[in-house]
């Protein structure tokens, strides 16, 4: 679902038939067309795992990062300060309150707590922004990269090697 295929199991399978049928098809004719489309499907495969590797650690570290502890509480922080400001708005506006539209009030009380909100609203977006900035390449990437990659080719080869000795066994036809 990474690179926004609508069905990401029938490209898996079309990916798996292709990486499996081009090797055998050029054991079979030994035609350069075949041997194209094996490096066509190489080609293919490369840019897809890199890409898709790097746009999923890529999501996986700034949810992570997003879902972290300090974010929680600072989300939670705006939570509660916001609770406070409207708690001391609806006492300022309530015209049955003892500081109903009291300057006072406003002045030490209701500013204070907006003043609370707006810092602690500035706080969790500085924070999430430098988390959505981070750079989210590690080295267990390049890893993941290379060990999909090396199966990929791995899968390719054998099945040009089981194909070769298959036919070479049984003959030509």
């Amino acid at each position: 679902k990474s690179n926004q295929f609508s069905s990401p199991q029938l490209t898996s399978l079309g990916i798996i038939l292709m990486a499996i049928g081009f090797p055998i098809l050029h054991v079979l004719s030994k035609n350069w067309l075949t041997l194209f489309f094996c490096f066509y499907i190489c080609s293919y495969e490369i840019y897809f795992m890199v890409s898709a590797t790097i746009q999923n650690e890529d999501s996986k570290e700034k949810k992570m990062a997003l879902e972290s502890t300090k974010v929680s509480f600072m989300r939670e922080n705006t939570l509660r300060t916001k609770e406070a400001y409207l708690m001391a708005k609806k006492r300022y506006d309530d015209p049955s309150s003892n500081v109903y539209q009291n300057h006072w009030f406003k002045k030490t009380q209701l500013n204070k707590r907006w003043d609370e909100h707006k810092k602690a609203i500035e706080n969790l977006d500085e924070e999430e922004t430098k988390i959505k900035k981070m750079k989210p390449i590690k080295s267990n990437t390049y890893a993941k990269i290379l060990y999909r990659l090396g199966l990929f080719f791995f899968c390719m080869m054998t099945t040009h090697l089981f194909a070769t000795k298959l036919k070479n066994y049984l003959g030509p036809f």
